[in-house]
């Protein structure tokens, strides 16, 4: 059995260990545990030891890593202090609009950002693999959001088989996640609309059946 574990909560060891002994108490051999977030891949501040994988959470986790594709403009040290003194004095508000100031959305090249994801090594063993069909956050960020020019069903269906050959060869796991099922906040989903129908699923089944 597998949790997924989107967000980082604090006293998390305590939590997988309950977690762990529920799920034995009910019959389990036990849980397998996993986290997302990209900013949580690299940062070295908490304990990873009691995750069995992390998913290289794309695009963001990509970006952050290829600075020269970079749309997250403030450093990873500054934005923790943040985080930090917000629970400190327990500020609820985003400080985005003070943290960002664009005149204008930021578009990045979505095959540039696909090359990267393709030729990045996996800096270790228990990393998984992401694909990601769209990225457009403004409906959440507005002008502080970004998104990806020349996107389509096709360069996916390309992408997607290539990151499955990358997947056995270089990855030590047989799976590969997928942002996203259905955020339609961020731009990101398989689901079926009215513009591709159900091409990306399609896309998704066809490179499957064709690599096993």
């Amino acid at each position: 059995m597998i949790i997924y574990v989107p967000n980082l909560i604090r006293k998390l060891d305590k939590m997988l260990d309950l977690w762990t002994k529920m799920s034995k108490a009910v019959g389990f051999d036990g849980l397998t545990y996993i986290y997302q977030s990209a900013a949580a891949a690299y940062d070295d501040s908490w304990d990873k030891s009691g995750f069995d994988y992390g998913i290289e959470m794309n695009p963001q986790y990509i970006n952050l890593l290829c600075k020269s594709n970079e749309p997250q403009r403030i450093p990873f040290s500054v934005i923790k202090t943040v985080r930090f003194v917000k629970r400190m004095f327990h500020i609820k508000r985003s400080i985005a609009p003070f943290m960002y100031k664009h005149k204008n959305v930021r578009r990045l090249d979505y095959d540039v950002c696909w090359g990267n994801i393709i030729s990045h090594k996996p800096v270790t063993d228990k990393m998984i693999p992401c694909a990601f069909t769209d990225w457009d956050n403004t409906p959440r960020h507005r002008m502080n959001g970004y998104l990806y020019d020349g996107v389509s069903v096709e360069k996916f269906q390309y992408y997607f088989r290539k990151l499955l050959l990358k997947a056995q060869k270089e990855y030590p796991t047989d799976m590969v996640f997928v942002f996203a099922w259905n955020e339609w906040a961020e731009g990101g989903y398989l689901e079926p609309d009215e513009r591709n129908g159900y091409a990306l699923l399609q896309s998704v089944k066809d490179a499957l059946m064709e690599y096993k």
